[in-house]
């Protein structure tokens, strides 16, 4: 049931070449506890209140405590062997992206909506006018005017005692932002690709574990808290 949405990204060329991408916001894990819509309005009462009823679960182990963004680093570097990588101008780009839609969404263009009836021409032109606002967007990440502190670390991604791939932790150290990502090229090896994704998501969420919640997060439900809430509950099934 609690399944963390990603981005997955398979890069054409070298056999067994992958590279993915976990993107939190709050369109994502937050979708686990509203997505989908049922036949039965009693049935879907039902499976409200036992969603509900697991999220409390969870909120009610939560002890509030949320560690300095300094602190992540120090742990990495000490816990996990991360070593601090220079960061690409992509990756930069992409991380301003992120960071204006997740903490600055009132600098970005209204969403635009399909008027009137869902007609083949107008889907068309809504998906025109979709790309249109991403491409402002990030032209506005790019000549974004705040003080910012990008970080980027990487460690080995092992699966069964073998380094397959590296894990990468994108941190931006003012407003909080985190987010993780790993590739990897298992070549001829006989590797099982959901054994890659737990080892993956594992590391992920020890870090988002490890940096915790601050009250305010619980209070307000913000992105960070249902990133926590999602891995929670992946921890809980292991």
């Amino acid at each position: 049931m609690f399944r963390m949405r990603k981005i997955v990204k398979k890069r054409a060329g070298k056999k067994g070449a992958r590279s993915i991408s976990v993107i939190g916001g709050a369109d994502g894990p937050t979708s686990v506890f509203v997505a989908g819509k049922v036949k039965s309005r009693k049935n879907g009462d039902k499976k409200e209140q036992e969603r509900e009823r697991m999220l409390q679960e969870i909120i009610d182990r939560i002890v509030p405590g949320k560690r300095s963004m300094e602190e992540v680093c120090a742990y990495l570097k000490s816990e996990l062997g991360a070593e601090e990588r220079e960061l690409e101008d992509r990756r930069r780009e992409c991380m301003k992206y992120n960071i204006l839609c997740r903490y600055f969404p009132e600098r970005l263009p209204p969403a635009p909506e399909i008027e009137g009836k869902h007609t083949r021409a107008r889907v068309e032109k809504w998906a025109d006018e979709c790309r249109s606002r991403v491409e402002r967007i990030q032209a506005s990440a790019e000549n974004l005017d705040l003080d910012m502190d990008l970080r980027l670390f990487e460690l080995p991604l092992v699966v069964k005692g073998e380094k397959i791939g590296c894990f990468h932790v994108e941190m931006e150290m003012y407003t909080g932002y985190l987010s993780c990502d790993w590739n990897y090229d298992i070549g001829d090896r006989n590797v099982d690709q959901r054994d890659i994704r737990e080892a993956g998501e594992r590391l992920m969420a020890g870090i988002m574990r490890y940096r915790g919640l601050a009250s305010e997060d619980i209070e307000n439900r913000t992105p960070e808290f249902w990133n926590y809430i999602t891995m929670e509950q992946y921890l809980g099934q292991r």
